[in-house]
């Protein structure tokens, strides 16, 4: 999936807020700290599953980031398929999205 700045940057403050209201910052110091010798890395599959786990928290930002990556309104995003919605959302948090959206948010 090809994003572009625009739609990046649109993306950028719900990136932001499913930050702060999933407290990833806490979640990762957390779980640094039951690792022995500190080197802590959250995988995909962590914030994937910590994402949906507080899905309801979230949900509006989620769905506002896929309709902007796919371009499309957010009702139609609302209305869509919940898969389909979640497989765009994972797609859009590949390593590069996840360094650049670090990158912005420091």
């Amino acid at each position: 999936m090809e994003l572009t700045n625009k739609q990046v940057f649109k993306m950028l403050p719900y990136v932001s807020d499913i930050y702060e209201k999933l407290e990833f910052k806490k979640v990762i110091k957390d779980l640094g700290k039951k690792n022995k010798d500190n080197t802590f890395f959250l995988g995909m599959d962590l914030i994937m599953g910590h994402i949906l786990k507080n899905s309801g928290k979230v949900q509006k930002e989620v769905f506002n980031i896929v309709a902007l990556a796919e371009n499309k309104t957010l009702k139609e995003v609302e209305e869509g398929s919940f898969i389909e919605t979640m497989k765009t959302f994972k797609e859009l948090f590949d390593k590069e999205l996840i360094d650049f959206f670090k990158q912005a948010m420091e």
